[in-house]
């Protein structure tokens, strides 16, 4: 009875000093986003698909591409569907966001004995209730849109200490009625070496060829197409995860987005007398940057708390998206299962966003 009181304790002032440190988090980054203007770039092509991969990652900050613990994912780097566990581990998660807007998630990642693994996942993303007017501003009807991606990455462990993975990912976006869904294919590759038993690094290079392609002819009604290709932001990850043999862990990942564009404008002049209006297409390459840090405790064998966040800095702006969570291990060994919760900030002036999500093992 004696040590039953001191294990309490000691595992009641764990849960308090990391509770208290969370809020402190929360209470110190939250109101720093909120400064920011609320008058953003609307960002660039395919951006549900860079949100993050469930409560785990998201509450980490996405500082994920070298974690290869309880509950990592080949969406951070392909390189991970080569961890090698005895079971089949399931996810399906759904996020409450602002603006009419939904996400979903659902992953399978499973062994290829001796040395291999493999992993699925499909991403959905969802706004309803659009207001859909015509050119002189009459109501008529509301739009929704809708985009998936799916995504297969295959692992391969070179070496115990060294894993190589390779991913493909299928897109499809439907924007409106009266445009042809776009579709696109995308690859990421990755890397993962274990220094240690407790040090890891990991680089990773993701979106490589994805793009949305459109074809506005039928939406304007005109007979020449209105061809349009937004490609996707290429992104270089270098992370790393620091796992001692203790009841918590740290990971950090710097992401560098490199995007290509291409930039229209349109020049008059003058040819024998006559006006002349010329438009030049010109390409464009912007940059990002992303600094991700997070971690997490394993206060109890039911409980684990986690807490992370990301400074993005584009084209010389920055701001910080703070997130936090926790994971509830229920008790039934048979299958693992557990509850994973994380709250999350998008940008200023957006509302905070609670994932839930389901995990199981077969």
């Amino acid at each position: 009875m004696r040590n039953a009181g001191i294990w309490f304790r000691k595992a009641r002032s764990r849960v308090f000093f990391l509770a208290g440190f969370l809020s402190v988090l929360m209470a110190v980054l939250l109101p720093l986003t909120t400064d920011l203007l609320l008058a953003q770039k609307g960002g660039y092509a395919g951006a549900f698909s860079r949100m993050g991969y469930g409560p785990r990652g998201i509450a980490m900050g996405n500082a994920m591409s070298a974690f290869a613990g309880d509950g990592s994912y080949a969406y951070y780097n392909p390189a991970l569907a080569a961890l090698n566990q005895d079971h089949i581990q399931v996810d399906m998660a759904a996020a409450r966001l602002s603006f009419d807007r939904s996400l979903h998630m659902t992953g399978v990642q499973l062994q290829l004995p001796p040395s291999a693994g493999i992993s699925f996942s499909l991403i959905h993303a969802g706004v309803q209730n659009i207001d859909s007017r015509t050119s002189s501003g009459y109501h008529i009807g509301q739009i929704s849109t809708d985009e998936f991606q799916l995504q297969s990455a295959f692992g391969l462990r070179v070496r115990e200490q060294t894993w190589l993975g390779i991913g493909i990912k299928y897109l499809i976006s439907r924007f409106h009625n009266d445009m042809e869904n776009s579709t696109s294919i995308g690859f990421d590759i990755g890397l993962r070496h274990q220094f240690t038993t407790s040090t890891a690094l990991s680089v990773s290079v993701h979106d490589l060829f994805a793009a949305y392609r459109f074809d506005a002819s039928g939406l304007y009604g005109i007979d020449q197409s209105i061809r349009n290709e937004q490609a996707f932001p290429v992104r270089t990850k270098v992370g790393f995860a620091y796992t001692p043999e203790s009841i918590w862990f740290l990971m950090g990942e710097l992401e560098i987005q490199r995007s290509d564009a291409e930039q229209q404008t349109v020049q008059t002049g003058e040819s024998q007398g006559n006006p002349v209006v010329r438009t030049v297409r010109s390409e464009t390459r912007s940059y990002r940057h992303l600094v991700k840090a997070g971690g997490g405790a394993h206060v109890h064998e039911r409980l684990t708390l986690r807490a992370g966040m990301q400074w993005v800095e584009p084209n010389g702006e920055s701001y910080l998206r703070p997130g936090a969570g926790f994971s509830l291990h229920l008790p039934w060994d048979r299958f693992s299962p557990s509850i994973d919760y994380a709250a999350f900030k998008e940008r200023a002036g957006v509302p905070l966003a609670h994932l839930f999500s389901f995990r199981f093992h077969l």
